[in-house]
C-alpha cells in the first residue's frame, strides 16, 4: 500500500536521532513536549518528538465534543500558515492557551507544516482560566469539568520558555538540512546512479552545496514571502492561503472568527474589503476550482469528488458547480 505523503517529507525524518534527542530535552529540562504538525488528506496529524507521552489531557478533553474538535483543526490550519509566512512566534489557541509554532522547514513549498509545543500557561493563572472557562461553554463542555486539566497544564516560566523557543529552532534548522542533503543525494542518484560507493557520492555532495544548490533553495523561499501583499491584513492572508490549499476542511465564518478572537462582522467586512468578495464566494470558488480536478478521476463517483473539496451533501455540490459553470458535475466531466 502506498504510503500517504504530507508537507515534510517524510514521518521519517521526524524519528532522527537530532529530533529525538532533542525532544527527550524539551521534556526532561522544559516540561514540555515538541510536536510536529502536518496536514494529510482529511485531517491534520501530530507527532511528538523523542520518547514522550500522548497528547494532555486538556487537548483530548477539548478535542472529544464535535465543535472543539474543528475548532483545533482550524486553530492547527491558522497557526500552520501564520508560521510559514511570520515565522515562530507565541501564539494563542482557540481554548485560550498558548503554544510556541514554527515552520518544520522553510523550504517547505506549501509552508503548512510546523513545529510547536505542547500548550502551557505563561505569566497569571488566574486571569488564563478565566479565558479558558469562557471558551469551555462554546465548546460544549462544562468548565467544572475542564478545571482539572486546566491545572495540570504545565506553567512556562520566561527562561525556560526561551530554550523551548532555542530548542524548536534547533529542530527545524536540523528538518531542513536533513532535507537539503536528502534532495542532493537524490540528484546524485539520478546523475550517476545507485552504484557509486558513498565516499565519492559525499565528496559531489559537497561541491553540490559549494555551487550554490542550498542558497538557490533558500532564495526561492525569501521570493515567495516578499510576494505577499504587504498591506493585506495578516488575517486575510493566512485564510485565503489555507482555503487555495485546502479547501475541503469545514470553514465557517463562525470558526474562522473564534480562531482569530474577532467578531463574524469583522471578519467578513476585512474580508470582503481586501479580497472583493465575501469568504463564502471565495470558498465555493476555490472548492469547485478543486472539484474540476478530481472529476477527471473517473474512479471517484460525484458525491467522493464533494466529499474530498468539503460538501457534506452531493446534491449541494451540483447544485453549486452548476452555478459556476452553467453545467452540471455529471456532464462536465463528460465533456473533459
Amino acid at each position: 500500500m502506498k504510503k500517504e505523503s504530507h508537507d515534510i517529507a517524510g514521518e521519517e525524518i521526524l524519528h532522527s536521532p537530532i529530533l529525538t534527542k532533542l525532544g527527550e530535552i524539551a521534556a526532561h529540562f522544559v516540561g514540555i513536549n515538541l510536536v510536529a504538525v502536518f496536514p494529510r488528506k482529511d485531517r491534520w496529524a501530530e507527532l511528538r518528538l523523542g520518547n514522550v507521552t500522548g497528547r494532555q489531557a486538556f487537548c483530548r478533553m477539548v478535542q472529544s465534543t464535535h465543535e472543539g474538535e474543528k475548532q483545533c483543526r482550524m486553530c492547527h490550519a491558522f497557526m500552520s500558515v501564520a508560521a510559514s509566512r511570520d515565522g515562530m512566534a507565541i501564539r494563542r489557541c482557540h481554548a485560550g492557551l498558548s503554544t510556541v509554532v514554527a515552520p518544520v522547514s522553510q523550504l517547505s513549498e506549501t509552508g503548512l507544516a510546523v513545529l510547536s509545543t505542547c500548550m502551557f500557561t505563561s505569566g497569571d493563572r488566574i486571569a488564563g482560566w478565566k479565558e479558558v472557562s469562557k471558551s469551555a461553554g462554546k465548546l460544549g463542555i462544562k468548565p467544572k469539568a475542564l478545571r482539572g486539566a486546566f491545572d495540570a497544564v504545565p506553567e512556562i516560566p520566561r527562561d525556560k520558555l526561551e530554550l523551548a523557543q532555542a530548542l524548536i529552532m534547533a529542530a527545524t534548522a536540523a528538518v531542513a538540512e536533513i532535507k537539503i542533503r536528502r534532495q542532493l543525494e537524490e540528484r546524485l542518484v539520478a546523475m550517476e546512479g545507485a552504484q557509486k560507493p558513498a565516499l565519492h557520492r559525499q565528496s559531489i555532495m559537497m561541491e553540490e552545496l559549494k555551487s550554490g544548490f542550498v542558497e538557490t533553495q533558500r532564495r526561492k523561499v525569501l521570493h515567495n514571502r516578499q510576494t505577499h501583499n504587504p498591506k493585506c491584513p495578516a488575517l486575510v492572508e493566512v485564510v485565503a492561503k489555507l482555503v487555495a490549499h485546502k479547501p475541503n476542511l469545514p470553514y465557517t465564518v463562525a470558526s474562522i472568527s473564534a480562531a482569530a478572537h474577532i467578531t463574524p462582522n469583522h471578519f467578513s467586512a476585512l474580508f470582503h474589503r481586501w479580497m472583493g468578495q465575501s469568504f463564502l464566494a471565495f470558498l465555493n470558488a476555490k472548492r469547485i476550482e478543486a472539484s474540476k480536478e478530481l472529476l477527471n478521476d473517473l474512479a471517484l463517483s460525484v458525491g467522493e469528488v464533494a466529499q474530498r473539496v468539503g460538501y457534506d451533501a452531493a446534491n449541494y455540490f451540483a447544485r453549486r458547480f452548476k452555478k459556476a459553470t452553467g453545467m452540471t458535475p455529471r456532464k462536465w466531466r463528460n465533456q473533459h
